[in-house]
């Protein structure tokens, strides 16, 4: 069966909501333990578009400004495939220097948004 087979016949039989809670559950126990203190500073706080989707202190991407370090992206290790990545929120329209900043910084090949075009009622 096909990547895209398989995904209508979980969405012909409801099946997401169980696939939904087993990543759920796993992502539990793959971050128990983990901090977010860096990210909870005052001053990084306006740097974060939602405040309950932080970077963990110890995947963080640091930016190389040393008065200012902090960005709201962490990075992801696949190692079955030896590729790291960078996951990151939509930049505000205060970080997207920082953004494009870590762009340049990790000499990144491609950029790929996975998001809904409105926003709050907003168009992105």
């Amino acid at each position: 069966m096909s990547l895209i087979d398989s995904i209508y016949e979980h969405d012909k039989n409801e099946r997401w909501n169980a696939v939904f809670q087993m990543l759920h559950l796993d992502t539990r126990v793959r971050v128990e333990g983990k901090t977010q203190k860096i990210a909870k500073l005052p001053q990084n706080r306006s740097c974060n578009r939602y405040r309950d989707v932080l970077p963990y202190d110890d995947t963080r991407v640091k930016l190389t400004t040393p008065e200012k370090d902090y960005i709201n992206a962490n990075y992801i290790e696949v190692p079955e495939i030896d590729q790291r990545y960078i996951l990151t929120q939509g930049p505000l329209p205060s970080t997207c220097g920082d953004f494009w900043q870590m762009i340049w910084e990790n000499n990144t090949s491609a950029i790929i948004m996975l998001n809904r075009i409105v926003e709050k009622n907003t168009l992105l």
